[in-house]
């Protein structure tokens, strides 16, 4: 298959490939590289594998990656990164074409990010702390480009910002990334760019080396950015216009304001529990601990925790303690099992009744020993900052949020003594305190 979709490669182009490759060449590489993946087997993940490592190989045999130009390595991402013996080349070309002042020099630097490579350190630490090293470096270039201020007005190089989720306490070290992203920030963002932008507040909004005073100018830069994009012809457009204005509630939120942790929990609203005793609103808890956990049926990291969830709701059980799973209308319902491994979608839009009876039957079937309620606030809720499921947050008696952004499926001893000690500090009773792990032997 593979040598055949390289003959249909040089009929499809009509030239030889030493030449510069035209777009026409892009094309032909790119559909006969989808056919051929389109044509493998995916019963066995690892023949698979080998058969897409095999198309993306025949579909640049013989490029000149040389001589291609930004846009057309963007183009052949998934084909490029399918063959690591290509890697060195073309961010050698990257690299050249980066050498400008012009948005697609930009762009260049910014896919150069998709191809660094170092060589192995001493260990595998030493490794990973040259990659991040590099790969600082190279999301400097970039960001600090003279052409990037031009690429991001045209609608690109959105990926400046959602690359910042890489970022680690070094990155903000010197104060340099700060000061490239306020004056980035400065720019009239359109609307698909601005909410993209997000993700610069988001990347420090956790990291103590950012101060207040920072946090809170990036966020104030952002916040701009979106009232502007939505004021402008960008927010006519529905699709952007939803975008925009669920970031602008999220950047408003107590999250990103700094307001949450040691404040009163932000309101929710319950349409339905499971409970025998319905439970109307968050603030019907006050005087235990509360476990939020936001969920939906469609997440299935969410649905791995169950275990520990159910773990730690046992552990709870007759103290003052209530682990609460909130999700809100999805529109659907995933219909599972405990002991199977399929489900089933089933719609239910604009039928509220359904998707609440679904749930019910969700519960008893998936076990689900802990209260579930649907929230009028969306299950992605901007006040606690969340951007992703499985997402928890822990109440004390007194109704103030004290943690936020744990995850139900780990660390269930760091979050047993987190509430415990919030039972202790209200006068409560606790359970006896968990063993301390032992530490693990030499060579376990």
């Amino acid at each position: 298959m593979i040598g055949m979709m390289a003959a249909f490669l040089v009929a499809a182009s009509g030239t030889t490939f030493a030449a510069p490759p035209t777009d026409a060449d892009i094309e032909a590489r790119l559909s006969a590289y989808s056919e051929a993946v389109k044509g493998l087997s995916r019963d066995d993940r690892t023949a698979f594998a080998q058969g897409r490592a095999e198309a993306a190989k025949a579909a640049i045999a013989d490029l000149s990656i040389a001589e291609a130009s930004a846009a057309q390595i963007e183009k052949l991402r998934e084909v490029l990164m399918g063959v690591p013996a290509a890697r060195e080349s073309v961010n050698a070309r990257l690299a050249e074409l980066s050498a400008g002042t012009t948005m697609d020099a930009a762009k260049a630097a910014m896919l150069r990010l998709d191809y660094a490579k170092v060589e192995p350190g001493e260990s595998p630490a030493a490794t990973q702390a040259k990659f991040s090293a590099m790969i600082r470096g190279l999301y400097m270039e970039a960001a600090d480009h003279p052409g990037m201020g031009e690429l991001l007005l045209a609608g690109q190089g959105t990926d400046l910002f959602s690359r910042l989720r890489m970022a680690d306490q070094s990155w903000f070290a010197d104060g340099r990334l700060l000061a490239t992203l306020e004056r980035l920030l400065t720019l009239k963002l359109p609307g698909a760019t601005a909410i993209r932008a997000v993700s610069a507040f988001e990347a420090m909004a956790d990291e103590d080396s950012v101060s207040p005073e920072a946090k809170e100018r990036i966020r104030g830069l952002v916040l701009a950015r979106l009232e502007g994009a939505l004021a402008s012809d960008d927010g006519a457009d529905a699709r952007i216009k939803t975008g925009i204005e669920r970031q602008i509630k999220f950047i408003n939120g107590a999250f990103a304001r700094g307001a949450l942790i040691g404040s009163d929990a932000p309101s929710m609203t319950f349409a339905w529990s499971s409970t025998t005793a319905p439970i109307a609103t968050l603030a019907d808890l006050k005087g235990k601990v509360v476990v939020v956990d936001f969920w939906a049926t469609w997440c299935g990291p969410c649905i791995s925790s169950f275990p520990k969830v159910r773990e730690l709701a046992a552990r709870y059980e007759g103290y003052p303690v209530v682990v609460l799973g909130v999700t809100s209308l999805q529109g659907f319902h995933m219909e599972r099992k405990l002991e199977e491994k399929t489900s089933k979608r089933i719609d239910t839009k604009g039928e509220p009744a359904k998707e609440h009876e679904l749930m019910g039957a969700f519960v008893k079937d998936m076990n689900m020993t802990w209260p579930v309620v649907f929230s009028q606030e969306e299950v992605f809720n901007p006040e606690y900052g969340v951007k992703g499921i499985p997402h928890v947050a822990i109440i004390d008696p007194a109704g103030k949020v004290r943690f936020n952004g744990l995850h139900p499926g780990s660390d269930a001893e760091g979050k047993y003594n987190k509430i415990d000690a919030l039972l202790k500090e209200f006068n409560l009773p606790a359970p006896e305190p968990v063993p301390a792990s032992a530490p693990a032997k030499k060579g376990e």
